[in-house]
């Protein structure tokens, strides 16, 4: 290649991501930079617009509604794709539900109350779906809860507002311990089992409002993705569900055949004055009771 002409950005340590050869660089800023191009011609637009080539580690998005930068990290393609469900395709987005003026307007009622609504992030991952909560609660604590150290660190640097409280722990129905199983399929699908020679401490949401003075703090979303465990928790202690307006739930009987891991949560919420509703890999269980 010529001197004076440009040339493909290389593979250099800690730019791109894992996996990253030369060719899916160039392939990805030459994608990338065409998509851009073609955006004013496109009639409909999502919120988030990605302004970074999909091979970099720090991934740039556009929020269209709010007008400003979000700067994320990710370290391979599985935190990629955890950027296309929770930005892009809006997984935790409330705009879908019928109901969502009035669970809104609940958070608002805290916070002209004075308080703080109160989020708990329970398989907080690479802290994406924090990211995505407080930005569009203003006002509101967001409880990252994340078990492998890895993931935990992530979510830190992708959190860096005080409105994010990481939590490098797993959560479960009773306090306990338990050990981090990695079934081969990526690093948001580490799942833990209870172990009391396990090297991670199991929390539970109770313990979590305790630490939260409710003068200050209200319940508003409990968010659940934690592989498989949810059987484990909702098969006890689950009286906190009907102090949250919002519960949103990724269930795994489609990964864990035969385990009827869903059945803990449905006796759980059977009883209950909620809806339930189902978008995508999540349910989303709303009180009748505090709206």
């Amino acid at each position: 290649m010529p001197a004076d002409e440009p040339r493909p950005p290389q593979a250099e340590a800690g730019r791109f991501i894992e996996g990253a050869g030369p060719w899916d660089i160039v392939s990805s800023y030459v994608s990338r930079y065409s998509k851009l191009a073609r955006l004013p011609l496109r009639r409909r637009l999502r919120r988030y617009v990605e302004l970074a080539p999909r091979v970099c580690r720090r991934q740039v998005l556009y929020d269209r509604t709010l007008h400003r930068r979000i700067e994320l990290e990710v370290r391979d393609r599985v935190d990629l794709g955890t950027i296309g469900q929770v930005f892009l395709n809006e997984d935790y987005g409330l705009a879908k539900l019928a109901r969502c003026a009035e669970i809104l307007a609940f958070r608002d009622s805290v916070v002209a109350a004075g308080k703080r609504p109160l989020i708990i992030d329970c398989g907080g991952n690479i802290g994406l779906a924090s990211r995505y909560f407080a930005d569009n609660h203003p006002g509101a604590k967001v409880l990252c809860v994340e078990p492998d150290p890895g993931n935990a660190g992530q979510a830190r640097r992708n959190n860096p507002s005080p409105s994010v409280q990481v939590y490098e722990n797993a959560i479960g129905s009773e306090p306990s311990r338990g050990r981090i199983v990695d079934p081969g399929w990526g690093n948001n699908a580490f799942r833990i089992d209870r172990n009391e020679a396990g090297e991670t401490e199991i929390i539970t949401i109770d313990g979590l409002l305790q630490e939260h003075d409710p003068a200050e703090y209200v319940p508003f979303i409990a968010k659940i993705d934690i592989e498989g465990f949810e059987a484990e928790l909702f098969s006890r202690n689950t009286g906190w569900i009907e102090r949250f307006p919002l519960v949103i739930v990724e269930l795994h009987d489609w990964m864990l055949p035969r385990s009827a891991s869903t059945r803990p949560y449905l006796r759980a919420i059977a009883a209950l004055d909620r809806d339930f509703v189902h978008l995508g890999e999540n349910t989303f269980s709303i009180s009748n009771t505090l709206l």
